[in-house]
């Protein structure tokens, strides 16, 4: 929705492409670049992803019976996304014959340690000549692997130079926001930081405020509107500990990124003068709610649902919301799909909150931008988007 904002939503996405020297992917990031690289236009890449269809010729359900779990077939996975990408998906990324490079992240389940996918088999950064090539549809199936919880086997493929080799979504190796990644590639090309310019486009983050006085953990009758105080338990702590590999904090990898860039000239501590003409420029709607002269409301999600099952679903915005909260990071079916196409209305309209590069404990941006307008007139100031 936001490639089809910025650049047109019958842009072929090879010309998107074309707008950028370098693009990095992760997990399903990964899946949207893949359609940009084979032609897909940001329509097509709504409709598929809004398709309920073609979402389960990806994300293929697996009841695993004896634990009683449902999770999703990772082999499936990878015969869906050939199905989708078609022919492209089978070349290797060395031979897409782009005018961008492509770098998809993944994690090497055996070697305990980051992999990267490069369509520039020369690249500095690689350490090593890369060789063979996985496929395109390989690399995203690496990448969009997310493990324990949700697919119930590490990714394989059968380009022979990988044989054997098993991954997991680049997540698990720190690169859920893969911007630092995107930025070091570019610095191994020799390239000055200060001469980068990164638009980093996210998938929406969960930010609540702690609540004042913390309540005792477990207690009932905590506001919504906050972060819930749990009490701490083995089963709780290892799920727990399984989501914060997806989590992306405003303070950290788009923070790094900035401050490489800008340097300590980028900096703000003042909320009443936050840093907005840095180089990096996030676009990532944040599930959070709006601090106004009467206290913390929420977004007016109701307002920009553009599905009637979003009003059938919910009636007040508080429902919305909370749903928003809880949606676990599998949000395959189509009542969840609705809801964030919800969320990226209202976001997009300045009605929900865009993610700043750092904010205050109380929400208020100090580097970048609190609204989807404002980060996007520093991106055209930039020429990142026409």
């Amino acid at each position: 929705m936001t490639l089809g904002a910025l650049y047109g939503v019958n842009t072929p996405g090879q010309n998107i492409l074309g707008q950028f020297d370098l693009v990095a992917a992760n997990s399903g990031g990964s899946i949207v670049l893949a359609g940009l690289a084979i032609g897909f236009t940001p329509q097509q890449l709504v409709n598929l992803l809004n398709d309920p269809a073609k979402r389960a010729l990806i994300f293929v359900k697996n009841f695993l019976s004896f634990t009683g779990v449902e999770k999703y077939d990772a082999a499936g996975k990878l015969k869906g996304l050939r199905l989708v990408l078609g022919g492209p998906g089978d070349q290797s990324l060395n031979n897409l014959n782009l005018s961008c490079k492509l770098l998809i992240a993944s994690f090497d389940y055996d070697r305990q340690r980051a992999q990267f996918f490069r369509s520039d088999v020369a690249s500095p950064a690689a350490g090593a000549a890369a060789g063979l090539q996985p496929t395109l549809a390989e690399a995203v199936h690496a990448s969009s692997n997310a493990p324990v919880k949700y697919f119930d086997a590490p990714a394989q493929f059968n380009t022979p130079a990988f044989a054997g080799c098993r991954y997991w979504d680049g997540a698990m190796g720190g690169f859920n926001n893969p911007v630092m990644a995107a930025v070091t590639e570019a610095l191994s090309y020799g390239k000055n930081p200060s001469d980068l310019a990164v638009l980093s486009i996210g998938t929406a983050n969960v930010l609540l405020p702690m609540p004042s006085p913390i309540p005792a953990p477990g207690s009932g009758g905590q506001n919504p509107l906050y972060v819930t105080i749990d009490n701490s338990g083995l089963l709780h702590d290892l799920e727990k500990a399984a989501a914060t590999i997806v989590d992306d904090p405003p303070d950290q990898a788009s923070y790094m990124a900035h401050l490489i860039i800008s340097g300590a000239a980028g900096l703000s501590q003042d909320p009443a003068n936050p840093f907005t003409n840095g180089n990096v420029i996030r676009l990532n709607p944040l599930i959070q709610p709006i601090r106004t002269p009467n206290g913390l409301v929420v977004p007016p999600l109701l307002a920009h649902a553009t599905n009637p099952s979003v009003a059938t679903n919910f009636t007040t915005d508080q429902a919305a919301f909370t749903a928003l909260v809880n949606l676990d990071m599998d949000a395959t079916e189509q009542n969840d799909v609705d809801l964030i196409t919800t969320l990226a209305n209202t976001w997009q309209a300045n009605a929900a909150p865009n993610q700043p590069i750092r904010s205050t404990s109380d929400l208020q941006p100090l580097i970048g931008h609190g609204s989807y307008s404002a980060a996007v007139t520093r991106a055209r100031a930039l020429t990142l988007v026409p």
